[in-house]
Parts: C-alpha cells; sequence; structure tokens
C-alpha cells in the first residue's frame, strides 16, 4: 500500500462496480432503485478519504447530539448548540481518523486469527 490511509481493495466496496443482472436472464421484478442512476460525482482515487470524511462526519455529528443532550438538555437552542459542538469537533475527528483507521486495521490483523476455509466451523453452545 501506498500510503497509510490507502484501503485494500476487498475493504472498501467500490460502487462503481456494481453489477446489475441481465433483464433476459432473470424474472424477478426490478426493485425500487433498478433504472435509476447513481450519484456517483467522485473520482474512484478519491475513495479512501471519502470513505473516512463519511465516516468521521456521520460518527461526530451522533457523539456530539449525545454529547449536547446529556450535557445542555433538549430545549429550543438544541439544534444551534449541536451544530456548533459538530462544528468544532468534526476538524479533530477528520484527521485523526486520517490516523487512527490504519494503525487500528494493523492491530486487528495483528490480534485476529485468519479462518481456514478448509477447516470446519465451531459449534456454538
Amino acid at each position: 500500500m501506498g500510503s497509510p490511509t490507502e484501503l485494500a481493495p476487498d475493504q472498501v466496496p467500490d460502487p462503481g462496480r456494481h453489477h446489475s443482472p441481465d433483464p433476459a436472464e432473470t424474472t424477478e421484478t426490478p426493485g425500487p432503485s433498478e433504472g435509476r442512476r447513481r450519484l456517483q460525482v467522485v473520482p474512484a482515487r478519491w475513495s479512501t478519504i471519502t470513505f473516512v470524511l463519511l465516516l468521521s462526519g456521520l460518527m461526530t455529528l451522533i457523539v456530539s447530539g449525545i454529547s449536547t443532550a446529556r450535557n445542555l438538555g433538549v430545549d429550543d437552542g438544541f439544534v444551534g448548540d449541536w451544530l456548533s459542538a459538530f462544528a468544532s469537533s468534526w476538524p479533530v475527528t477528520f484527521p485523526t481518523a486520517l490516523v487512527v483507521i490504519p494503525l487500528v486495521r494493523r492491530i486487528v490483523a495483528a490480534v485476529v486469527v485468519p479462518v481456514d476455509p478448509a477447516s470446519p466451523r465451531p459449534e456454538r453452545g
């Protein structure tokens, strides 16, 4: 891998590689999203940054909302307080996630035992 933020191809699904079955090969009715164009505005080379941006943004939004509600309560000024907390937290969260995610991947790879496809699965009990 080139940079510490680069993901292996099997770690982040590529939304551009979606395969729709040939309508002639299936008898199923298309789902509600079939036939619609996907919103793809970010080039594939930016997939890692986009992943971290969305992940850190959503996590920060959720955590800042919970923290704001617990500390200040939910009143008329809640949304403004929440967005203020989010705006001051996300600039810290995003670069931190860029550094921490590759480190966590290495730690997980070191502590997780790889699955041998030939071995039987252990019974739960």
